[in-house]
Order: C-alpha cells, then sequence, then structure tokens
C-alpha cells in the first residue's frame, strides 16, 4: 500500500541530491580572516574571530550568554505551559463532544422506541390482516404521516418500512412519506427513507441520503452507509463513496463500526475500497476485524490487494475470521484469481494440512483451483499420517477438479 512516509523521504533524497547555493561571502578582517558573531549595532566594527576568541577566554560574554540561555529555557517553559493548556482544552472539547453525540443517541433510541410501540398494533394488523380491517388501519396510518404530530407520523413510517411484502396502494403514501425524509428530527429522517423504499425509489431520490449525510449526526450516520447501498443498487461510486469514507474516517468507533456493516455486499470504488485495506492492515484490532469480517470478504468485486488480505486472514489465529476470509475468496473473486489463491493455500497447507481450516482449505481448492493442484491434492489424499477428515478432503477436492477439466 502507498505509504506517504516513504513518498517523504524519496522527496528528501530527492533535494539532498542538489547542491545547496554558496553562501554570501562575509566580511573578513585585515588579513582575510572572517569576521564572527552576528552583526553589531549600527557605527560599531565587526569582531574577527581572533577578537572574539580573546574575548570567550576572558568571560567577557559568559553574562550575555547565561542570559540568553536563560531567556530560551523561560520561552521554552512558557510554550510547554501553553502546550498542556491546549491539550487540556482540546480534551474538556472532545469529552464535550462525546456527551452530546451519545444525548443525541440516547434521545433518538428512544423516540424510536416510542414510536415502535405505538406503530406495533398497525404492523400487526396490516401484516395478519386482510379486507377491511386491513384498509382501515392503512388510512390510520396515512392520516398519521399527513398529520403534524410528528410521533404518529414517525410510528406510520416505522410501520410502513415494515410493509414490503404487504399487498396494498403504495403509490398513495410517496408523497407524504417525502414530507418526512426533509422535516423532522434525524431518527424521523431515517424512518423515512427506509420507508419510502416500499413504495417505489426513484433515481433521485439518491439525493434525499446524502442531503441526510450533510446533517453530519450520529443518528444518521449510524444508517447512513446501508441506504445509500439501497439507493445506489449497490454500487458505491462517486458522491456516494465519498459519504461512506468520510464516515470510515471519522475516528468514531461507534459510527465506523455501522459504516463497515453497512457496506456488505458493496460494490465500491477505488478510494474507498482503499480506506477499507488501511483500516485492515493499520486499524484497531476490534474495526480491523470488522473491516474484514463485514465488509472486504463480502465485496461485490474484489481486487488483487483484497485477496491479498483475505489469504493472510485465512492463516491468522482467528479461525472465525479465517473462515469467513475463506468465504469471501469464494466469491466476487474473478476466476484467474481463484487458481492464484488456490496456489497460496496448497502452498500454506504443505504437506501435513493439518491446520484447523485445513479442510476448508481443502475443499476451496477442490472447488476454485486448476488441473495444477490435482496432482498435490492426490499426494495429500495418499498420505496415511494425515487425518482422515483431510485425506477425504484432498481426495474429493482432486475429483472435483478432474471431473471439471
Amino acid at each position: 500500500m502507498h505509504c506517504p512516509l516513504q513518498s517523504g523521504a524519496a522527496a528528501l533524497l530527492a533535494l539532498a541530491c542538489h547542491s545547496p547555493p554558496a553562501p554570501c561571502p562575509g566580511p573578513t578582517d585585515a588579513a582575510g580572516v572572517p569576521f564572527a558573531g552576528e552583526a553589531p549595532p549600527a557605527g560599531q566594527p565587526w569582531l574577527s574571530a581572533q577578537q572574539l576568541a580573546e574575548r570567550l577566554r576572558s568571560g567577557a560574554l559568559l553574562p550575555g550568554a547565561l542570559a540568553a540561555a536563560d531567556q530560551l529555557d523561560s520561552s521554552i517553559e512558557r510554550l510547554k505551559s501553553a502546550i498542556a493548556m491546549q491539550q487540556v482544552a482540546l480534551s474538556a472539547l472532545l469529552e464535550q463532544r462525546e456527551s452530546g453525540m451519545l444525548v443525541e443517541l440516547a434521545t433518538a433510541e428512544a423516540a424510536q422506541a416510542d414510536a415502535y410501540l405505538l406503530a406495533s398494533p398497525w404492523i400487526e394488523s396490516v401484516t395478519r390482516r386482510a379486507g377491511t380491517g386491513r384498509e382501515s388501519t392503512l388510512a390510520t396510518i396515512r392520516e398519521a404521516l399527513c398529520g403534524t404530530d410528528a410521533a404518529a407520523a414517525h410510528a406510520a413510517l416505522i410501520a410502513l418500512g415494515t410493509f414490503g411484502e404487504v399487498e396494498f396502494d403504495r403509490s398513495t403514501f410517496r408523497a407524504p412519506i417525502l414530507v418526512w425524509t426533509e422535516n423532522g428530527d434525524p431518527e424521523v429522517r431515517v424512518s423515512a427513507l427506509y420507508a419510502l423504499r416500499v413504495t417505489g425509489t426513484e433515481a433521485s431520490d439518491l439525493d434525499r441520503v446524502l442531503a441526510l449525510a450533510k446533517l453530519n449526526s450520529p443518528v444518521t450516520d449510524g444508517s447512513l452507509t446501508y441506504l445509500l447501498q439501497l439507493y445506489s443498487s449497490g454500487v458505491l461510486e462517486g458522491p456516494s463513496a465519498a459519504a461512506s469514507l468520510r464516515l470510515l474516517q471519522s475516528g468514531d468507533p461507534r459510527t465506523i463500526s455501522a459504516c463497515l456493516r453497512g457496506l456488505r455486499g458493496a460494490q465500491v470504488s477505488d478510494d474507498l475500497e482503499h480506506g477499507l485495506l488501511e483500516l485492515a492492515c493499520n486499524g484497531p484490532d476490534e474495526l480491523r476485524r470488522e473491516a474484514i469480517y463485514h465488509s472486504l470478504s463480502t465485496l461485490a468485486t474484489k481486487s488483487p490487494a483484497v485477496v491479498e488480505v483475505l489469504l493472510a486472514t485465512v492463516t491468522s489465529p482467528d479461525i472465525e475470521l479465517g473462515e469467513r476470509a475463506l468465504q469471501g475468496l469464494a466469491q466476487g473473486v474473478s476466476g484467474e484469481l481463484q487458481v492464484a489463491a488456490a496456489d497460496a493455500l496448497m502452498l500454506s497447507l504443505g504437506s501435513d494440512a493439518t491446520g484447523p481450516l485445513a479442510t476448508r482449505m481443502l475443499e476451496f481448492v477442490g472447488a476454485c483451483g486448476g488441473q495444477r493442484h490435482v496432482a498435490q491434492l492426490e499426494s495429500l489424499a495418499a498420505r496415511s499420517a494425515l487425518p482422515e477428515a483431510a485425506r477425504a478432503a484432498a481426495a474429493q477436492a482432486a475429483e472435483s477438479l478432474r471431473a471439471g477439466s
């Protein structure tokens, strides 16, 4: 991966290869010996190097040098104090921001819970009844959407979001839902965008999700990447990718985690993929794991760089994550890359094939490998020292590849 430190070192090296311009010559005494020291006050002569040496030996310059050193020490202490004060202020701001985010999230969760309680009987009525009972409930929901009670409208939006499999006249709900995608608290607008999907979407609806991204609210950020996927047909490029990358680089673990989960199955831009790879390689342990488990292993199309990370993960101590990586290598990877992945797995297995995922790795080779792996697999199947499960998996993999030739 690109390393800015290497780029910086290269730039410094290139700079060092060019000779600096020669310094301007300073004044000299009658013998041609350069004068030393800083420029003297106007009207006073420069000290030659010899005169300066004599004054240093006599101690004539010591009081001034000590005073300058004391002044420098004082300046350094004042700078340290100023930095410490800035750090305290920054910590206070971060704590205040964190506190504000927690309050906003708690308020939204409480409002969501209240709205769901109100919506529950409507959901029950519409999903389990037919005829006049269902129509009556739908009329009540439409009335709540068209009213001014935000809590009732929120409940109506939550209910509508669950009616994906219900047969009803959806088109009549679109207009009142659109009003709530642009108005109300963040949690109401999120619910409105989920409900809008039930009525059918239009190309311009993506702009409504992107407008939500501009709120920079922890409430909307938690659902944003998934909504962008829904309204972009799973392809995150351009503004959708930029909005997702902002969340990925936010520095807030909650926001990043929600973003990673929202990227499941997506096709992402090069920039967004690079952000995921950076997090998977250099992020905190838990987020690194989530980047691989929820995002990289599920991407619709996987680049060679993603395949490389997944292969490294297969042999990691985290067995669950390794199994997830194997699943990821089996889909969204070109045939040529899958055969190369099978090469890497066979090399990793060696001649013992005794790792915790050895059987699953052999199954992958049987499904995605090539004819060049048949002899290796047959050799493993013939090794009596191997566990029976591994021998059987190797034999089955070789048979599968022979049959597919």
